[in-house]
């Protein structure tokens, strides 16, 4: 969404309440951002701006007490949106926050983005319009529809015609690949078919260019953002949980998780701090060894592949 646009009103109809691809080839990723955009990682970077990317997932109407870690409630992304508005900051999309920083990197902005194209997202779909807000939503195309039941839109899919129309209205598309598989583990010709076709699906769908991409689970590695920029993308986001600096690799971008606790006076720490400290304890020993078992289970099935 760009300076000046806001997520008008769309269909009531979608609201609640009112063959082979080729090696992926070696190229190089720009390490670093600059005002300026991307650089070479050998220039030295003049403007030091800060970017808050925030990492929305389901968002219900549950209260927040009852809601689920992954979730932020309607509720309190109400008070989070109003007091961003409050605080001066420009809520907008991570594409256009790059764009306006890369024209005055004085300004305080901030880029939301909503994971995984749950149905539930209309209801942070109404409250952009209302505080006038951008975002980025990451869609995976294979699961577009799914409906796991007709009460529970928390893990139900939006639909294509739903996503045109939030494109419409303004709101960023981004790819979050087809299958949600893990990138780093597939074969060359499957991760540029979850990275290409996702982009070429989209695109011919919403009538717009795809520029923004997601690694499912997070999970990337050199190979996986090789084939990111050679399908056509201008950035890409992480799981990684701090503010994004001009020194960050454009296509490995970090994002700060937004909990169900997290109140209007309370996301000032996120923004001011930078995720200091949002990770748990736990977190930071879990997360760590779940990859290097799942490494590991990678490395052994290959073998048992090998000897078969």
């Amino acid at each position: 969404m760009g300076q000046g646009h806001s997520v008008g009103p769309v269909d009531p109809s979608i609201h609640w309440n009112a063959g082979r691809y080729g090696r992926v080839d070696r190229v190089p990723v720009p390490r670093r951002l600059s005002a300026a955009g991307p650089i070479d990682s050998g220039k030295s970077v003049a403007a030091q701006w800060r970017l808050p990317i925030l990492r929305y997932h389901s968002v219900p109407h549950n209260r927040p007490e009852t809601a689920a870690p992954r979730s932020v409630p309607i509720a309190r992304l109400e008070e989070q949106l109003a007091f961003v508005r409050a605080s001066g900051y420009d809520a907008v999309g991570i594409t256009d926050a790059l764009r306006i920083l890369s024209d005055d990197s004085s300004r305080r902005v901030v880029a939301l983005t909503f994971d995984d194209a749950l149905l539930d997202f209309l209801n942070a779909f109404d409250l952009l319009g209302q505080f006038k807000a951008g975002a980025t939503l990451y869609v995976p195309t294979a699961a577009v529809g799914v409906r796991v039941s007709r009460w529970d839109r928390g893990l139900s899919k939006l639909s294509w015609e739903q996503i045109d129309q939030i494109s419409a209205a303004g709101v960023e598309i981004g790819s979050q690949a087809m299958s949600g598989r893990h990138l780093d583990t597939c074969s060359d010709d499957a991760l540029l078919a979850e990275v290409r076709e996702s982009k070429r699906e989209l695109e011919d769908r919403l009538g717009k260019p795809i520029t923004s991409f997601c690694y499912p689970a997070g999970l990337t590695s050199a190979r996986v953002r090789r084939a990111v920029v050679t399908g056509g993308y201008s950035n890409a986001c992480t799981l990684v949980p701090r503010t994004a600096r001009p020194q960050d690799d454009v296509f490995g971008l970090p994002r700060l998780r937004v909990r169900p606790a997290v109140t209007g006076d309370r996301i000032n720490d996120l923004l001011r701090t930078g995720g200091k400290g949002a990770t748990l304890p736990v977190e930071r020993i879990a997360v760590p060894a779940w990859r290097m078992a799942r490494r590991t289970a990678v490395r052994v099935t290959r073998v048992a592949r090998c000897m078969m």
